[in-house]
């Protein structure tokens, strides 16, 4: 966790945007904002590691659903 990139009490907030194909993977992701190569890395590393998600169910079928999820860093007060 990039901690030593903050001060004390601070936060960054992140927006992650990707998709959940119709096979449940994740793909496309994406920040919404530029964002401190230590905070995206982190992010990636946390999202490389989920399991496969239950793909979005139209008509019967499984599709792909596009997701915007914020995330947040804090380091904790001194």
């Amino acid at each position: 966790v990039p901690h030593d990139k903050l001060q004390p009490g601070e936060k960054v907030r992140i927006v992650v945007k990707f998709v959940v194909n119709a096979s449940g993977e994740i793909t496309g992701i994406r920040f919404a904002e530029n964002v401190e190569k230590p905070f995206e890395e982190e992010v990636l590393r946390v999202m490389k590691k989920m399991p496969k998600w239950k793909p979005g169910i139209q008509n019967g079928r499984a599709v792909a659903v596009y997701f915007n999820i914020p995330g947040v860093f804090e380091a904790p007060d001194e």
